[in-house]
């Protein structure tokens, strides 16, 4: 409801994600955490979070690596 009210929001964005990922709803956790590190690139706290998600699965730990040499979104 956060989100929807204030959806430019990178602090939400991050937030949720953070909380969807302890839910272990990781794949919409990384959805928000992918959107708010859009919202605000300098976000710290969005890459951290993510990074947690992405160690929790080391077959997509390489994409993170893509993601941050080549700034791309390659997971989807």
């Amino acid at each position: 409801e956060a989100f929807a009210r204030k959806p430019t929001s990178a602090a939400i964005a991050t937030d949720l994600g953070f909380a969807l990922g302890k839910q272990g709803k990781t794949r919409e956790a990384e959805l928000y955490l992918r959107r708010a590190m859009e919202l605000d690139p300098r976000r710290f706290y969005a890459y951290v979070n993510w990074a947690d998600l992405l160690a929790q699965s080391p077959e997509r730990f390489s994409a993170a690596i893509v993601v941050t040499v080549d700034g791309a979104w390659p997971l989807r």
